[in-house]
């Protein structure tokens, strides 16, 4: 999987939005159990990866991306996504070992080409 993470996050101590631009990539590591149930909605996955966060404060970093991702399956063409998920890194924002974490939602379609 390869993505893009970004715009802004907060400090717990200030109102003011810091912007970010993370690009990642990750290996996705499909739920075994999934396999073993015929009539299961929804698909577990774990990702983890590495990626470069470039943010206003300190230039830039080498950063870890992990994760859950919940599809919950709608049909045979639609999934609901949420993704709980982690950018864990070395002077993000507080000038040692920081977490952004991140809660997303999302649509997948599956088309044929």
């Amino acid at each position: 999987m390869i993505g893009y993470r970004g715009n802004y996050f907060r400090y717990i101590y200030d109102k003011e939005k810091h912007y970010y631009n993370f690009f990642y990539t990750d290996i996705v590591f499909r739920n075994p159990i999934y396999l073993l149930k015929k009539n299961n909605k929804s698909l577990l996955n774990i990702h983890l990866g590495i990626g470069y966060l470039y943010n206003k404060l300190n230039n830039n970093s080498i950063c870890i991306n992990t994760g859950f991702i919940n599809e919950i399956i709608i049909n045979s063409k639609i999934n609901a996504l949420i993704n709980l998920s982690g950018i864990i890194g070395w002077d993000i924002y507080q000038n040692n070992e920081d977490i952004l974490p991140s809660l997303n939602f999302g649509i997948v379609y599956k088309y044929n080409s």
